[in-house]
């Protein structure tokens, strides 16, 4: 495993903005930490995707199994304020499912570290489906963000949910709170968040760096199982999208050899 040289900057494409890689430093530097900023509030794109698909793939290939990865917003309002409806429905993109938020879905429940979402600011529709797809959640709005929330507002914007990405809501919280979730559209401030068992924790990057202590989650994947086992709790999901891949399946990328590009190659 080769050297990773850190903090790197991975540009989007379109100039829709930049994820950056890095680490914490010592003691905590077995934490890793990939922060995206694509303005104005990290609307998840075709290339959005793309991109981070990428760089998990630099992570798995170069990352200590030792680690932990954290996912966070350099735009300190949004986490991820969902799709950008204009660039992934049809006819802008009609692979958008099949070719990106499948194999993403797939990538995050079968990564071979633990990975947690630090949710610094609103965290809407697809944005809370990708930090349900992370092992662990913290929420936190800064004060200069104001208030924030979590919301699934598809109920009200009209926008079905494929079938994989609401399959994780049901093996990750009761049935009150998927209703609460789905059929009310609640939106969900830090507190009743984790009242509500979707997140884990309130707090800054310091209860993150608590809750890796509390869990022991450093180490948890160097006896290269880890992702294999969450494999087998999200089964159902997984299987979901693969399923609805209209391209016979989605591959599962933890040994396979991505052709990165340029900006990618260490």
């Amino acid at each position: 495993m080769s050297p990773l040289k850190l903090p790197r900057v991975f540009p989007v494409a379109e100039n829709e903005g930049d994820l950056t890689l890095s680490r914490l430093d010592a003691p905590n530097d077995s934490i890793y930490v990939l922060s995206w900023e694509c303005p104005p509030d990290n609307r998840i794109t075709p290339s959005f995707v793309g991109t981070l698909l990428q760089v998990l793939d630099v992570v798995v290939e170069h990352v200590p199994r030792t680690a932990v990865l954290v996912t966070t917003s350099a735009i300190s309002k949004f986490y991820c304020n969902g799709l950008n409806l204009a660039k992934v429905m049809i006819p802008a993109c009609p692979e958008f499912q099949d070719k990106y938020w499948n194999p993403l879905t797939v990538r995050l429940l079968t990564f071979p570290i633990p990975t947690i979402a630090f949710m610094n600011g609103h965290t809407f529709a697809a944005g809370l489906i990708l930090a349900m797809f992370h092992d662990y959640r913290i929420y936190f709005v800064p004060v200069s963000a104001g208030r924030g929330w979590c919301c699934m507002n598809e109920v009200e914007t009209g926008v079905d949910i494929h079938p994989a990405s609401n399959s994780i809501f049901r093996a990750k919280v009761d049935a009150q709170t998927y209703r609460k979730v789905f059929l009310e559209g609640k939106r969900f401030t830090g507190p009743e968040a984790l009242n509500a068992g979707i997140v884990d924790a309130v707090g800054d990057m310091s209860d993150v760096v608590e809750l890796v202590k509390e869990r022991k989650l450093i180490g948890k994947g160097s006896k290269n199982v880890y992702g294999l086992l969450r494999d087998e709790m999200f089964r159902e999901t997984l299987a979901l999208a693969e399923r609805y891949s209209k391209q016979g399946g989605v591959q599962r990328r933890d040994n396979e050899k991505a052709g990165l590009p340029e900006w990618s190659k260490l």
